[in-house]
């Protein structure tokens, strides 16, 4: 049966309740096959002007070794996260509908802008930008999801795309200048790109159909990693339509500059086997491919290189008692095969939750952050900005987090 997100509830706040492990597995699975997978809902205009305020709650949030933890805002279900020099955006679910918004990145700034906000309930998914505009997607299905753009400072809504299948991650390629995004849905899983300024475009278009399905399992595509350093590749991830177990995830990469219209089993498959990958980040400088699989048992950090295939990949931390579930990677890498990769990692308890680091060469796990309820995306420059994802299911409330190292 195809999982559904968690339908809309009152924006209410409750206290963080322990779990026994069996139970709280019970309920991060469920929690997290929700957030994933999408379900169809009837849309409505989106608008740039609708006045909604958060409660601002700068609170402590968690530790950072010697550092310290701030909670910038406490919102609604806060999902993906980009950033320019100045300010961090990212998307959520509000009272009645979903919003875009944005905060300066040194804190200063006492109530958060609203970019866009509108009447699809509990939809707003990914976001990136490039300095200029903010794209996000909205996840919708029945050929009803969306791709929408604004200027960073707000204004005119624009519609990019209007007919996707449950879109989830949007990722902006500097070398070709278009957008990429991939689609979450059962037997089509697509990977389409388009044209920033191209109006309302066709996604069964040929120009937007970079990687099309042929409706083998698996086919729920997550998440899209754009390499631009050199040739530029399209990395994506394959996996399961629930989180439940199961070894049948994949990672698959294409070029860029390849044409449209290939099918997904003909691209190069850089992984397999793999249980739920949920995120990925590509390290250019060695060839290589990282990403997180989402097992509370089993899952752990894995890499492997972009040029050879490695069914498995190999290993280099795993799920235990300083990286739970790990969800969303990124890094930093030199020469020489070195570097570091940063995960959050969602808490079987509500409060566990964080991200650590792990040293890539060694794999040695050292928290970074904790105490956070489910985080989700995160960017860093000096500090971390990560969102938390808040369940109708008595969880913690959800917060904009500021991780600022000592």
């Amino acid at each position: 049966m195809k999982p559904r997100p968690p339908q809309a509830h009152s924006a209410g706040t409750r206290a963080p309740q322990r779990w026994g492990r069996l139970a709280s597995v019970v309920v991060m699975v469920v929690c997290m096959a929700f957030m994933l997978f999408g379900c169809g809902v009837n849309n409505k205009q989106e608008t740039a002007d609708e006045t909604i305020s958060p409660t601002v709650s700068p609170d402590s949030g968690g530790t950072v070794a010697t550092g310290t933890a701030t909670s910038l805002f406490s919102l609604t279900n806060l999902f993906d996260i980009t950033q320019d020099a100045t300010f961090v955006y990212w998307t959520e679910k509000v009272a009645g509908g979903s919003a875009v918004r944005r905060t300066r990145k040194d804190g200063s700034q006492g109530t958060p802008d609203i970019l866009a906000s509108g009447n699809d309930a509990f939809l707003s998914w990914g976001i990136n930008t490039d300095g200029t505009n903010v794209y996000w997607t909205l996840n919708v299905a029945s050929a009803q999801g969306k791709l929408l753009s604004c200027p960073i400072a707000g204004g005119t809504v624009s519609t990019l795309c209007d007919d996707l299948e449950l879109p989830a991650y949007v990722r902006n390629n500097p070398v070709d200048g278009l957008l990429y995004v991939v689609e979450n849905q059962a037997s089509i899983g697509r990977v389409l790109r388009f044209s920033k300024t191209g109006g309302d475009q066709d996604a069964s278009s040929a120009a937007a159909q970079f990687i099309t399905n042929s409706g083998t399992s698996p086919a729920y595509n997550i998440r899209i990693a754009v390499d631009s350093g050199g040739s530029a590749f399209a990395f994506m991830t394959y996996m399961l339509p629930n989180l439940t177990g199961g070894s049948q995830g994949e990672i698959r990469v294409k070029p860029c500059a390849n044409a449209a219209g290939t099918q997904a089993d003909t691209t190069t498959q850089i992984a397999a086997g793999l249980i739920n990958p949920t995120d990925l980040v590509v390290d250019g400088t060695n060839s290589r491919v990282y990403w997180t699989e989402y097992d509370a048992a089993s899952g752990g950090v894995r890499f492997a290189s972009i040029n050879d295939v490695s069914v498995r990949g190999t290993q280099i931390s795993t799920s235990g008692a300083n990286i739970l579930p790990p969800y969303a990677i990124t890094g930093s890498f030199a020469s020489g095969n070195t570097g570091t990769v940063f995960v959050s990692h969602n808490a079987q308890q509500a409060s566990a939750g964080g991200i650590v680091s792990i040293n890539v060469a060694t794999g040695v796990a050292t928290q970074v952050a904790d105490q956070v309820a489910f985080p989700l995306n995160f960017v860093i420059d000096t500090s971390f900005f990560m969102t938390e994802f808040s369940y109708p299911n008595g969880l913690a409330p959800s917060r904009l987090m500021k991780f600022t190292p000592g």
